[in-house]
């Protein structure tokens, strides 16, 4: 790693970092993006059930990842196992520095959905 990078030298303080990181990515840009397609002459009860089924969906998400929910099985002898991996760069050079699993092996996404749900991102 780069000796004056802001980026961690602790594995769990780099994992936490990159899935807060994935928190608000997924607040900022994908909600965002589902919210502001929902109908501005909707009715305020049609508004929150969208905004409930946007945070579900995302949820869900997580918890596919996670490994809270069954994977399908790709056939009768094989299964298989969902992951989401961060790759991190160097944006000088483009070189890849490091790859973290954040889930299923990682600290939980389902929890880190609450906070992020929240606007918490650190």
């Amino acid at each position: 790693m780069d000796t004056n990078s802001e980026w961690p030298n602790d594995e769990s303080e780099r994992w936490i970092k990159l899935g807060h990181l994935f928190g608000k990515t997924v607040f900022d840009q994908i909600k965002q993006y589902a919210s502001d397609r929902i109908d501005a002459n909707a009715s305020n009860e049609s508004k929150e059930a969208a905004e409930k089924a946007i945070l579900d969906t995302i949820y869900g998400f997580m918890m596919l990842f996670d490994g809270v929910m069954e994977t399908a099985e790709l056939d009768h002898d094989h299964s298989v196992e969902f992951a989401l991996m961060g790759r991190v760069y160097n944006i000088q050079t483009g070189q890849r520095l490091e790859e973290i699993e954040l889930a299923p092996e990682g600290d939980g996404l389902c929890m880190g959905f609450h906070m992020w749900a929240d606007g918490e991102f650190e």
